[in-house]
């Protein structure tokens, strides 16, 4: 069963949403919607080409914690859905919490900008 939202906003109406969701499927330029799906345990359905999405797409491994489908083509899509197994949307489920939670959170950003900034700083004493 497929339930199209449309835009919605409120941080209360998403979560009431997603925990009746099993994954989470984007089928334009996926951005920040992507982390925010996987916080909430929700694996990823994203084409494709890589270079029509956001940076945050680099939190996307196909198969890992979301499956891609070919760019613009709607076959493809319907495929992919109807081809996850139970058990497969289980693992990526895991795996997508996991992705948020061991990276691509706050406290992760933080550590990289320290680390970027140390090295910028012994690199101009």
């Amino acid at each position: 069963k497929i339930t199209l939202h449309g835009s919605i906003y409120e941080e209360g109406d998403i979560s009431k949403i997603a925990s009746l969701c099993d994954c989470f499927i984007y089928p334009g330029s996926v951005g920040l919607s992507l982390i925010h799906a996987y916080a909430y345990g929700l694996p990823a359905i994203v084409h494709n080409n890589k270079n029509d999405h956001m940076p945050e797409i680099s939190a996307f491994i196909d198969g890992y914690n979301g499956v891609s489908f070919y760019y613009k083509d709607k076959s493809s899509l319907s495929s992919v859905i109807d081809g996850i197994s139970e058990s497969k949307l289980i693992e990526m489920k895991r795996n997508a919490y996991n992705t948020v939670t061991t990276t691509y959170n706050i406290q992760d950003m933080a550590r990289r900008f320290s680390k970027l900034i140390n090295l910028v700083t012994d690199d101009v004493i």
